[in-house]
């Protein structure tokens, strides 16, 4: 998809989104032409946030290490959350 078709995000954004994204849901990424125009760029972050919290386990080789990484996003969101952004 091109760029263009997610308003409110650079081109460099829109390729690393899409990048992340389609290795976890390939099948949502080639619907989101079908989504309407103002909820693609929320709804790619959101595929792009999954796949990246999917593919923990398989980066981890100890389980503590991925908790860690569990707790980093979840702190991030909290952050997010309270307008505390990183």
């Amino acid at each position: 998809m091109h760029p263009k078709h997610f308003p409110g995000l650079r081109a460099d954004q829109t390729e690393l989104l899409l990048s992340i994204a389609k290795t976890g849901y390939p099948e949502q990424v080639l619907a989101l032409p079908y989504w309407e125009t103002e909820r693609r760029a929320s709804g790619l972050a959101v595929l792009a946030f999954g796949a990246e919290l999917k593919a923990i386990p398989a980066k981890v080789t100890d389980p503590v290490l991925g908790a860690v990484r569990f707790a980093f996003w979840r702190e991030a969101l909290e952050e997010i959350e309270h307008g505390r952004a990183r």
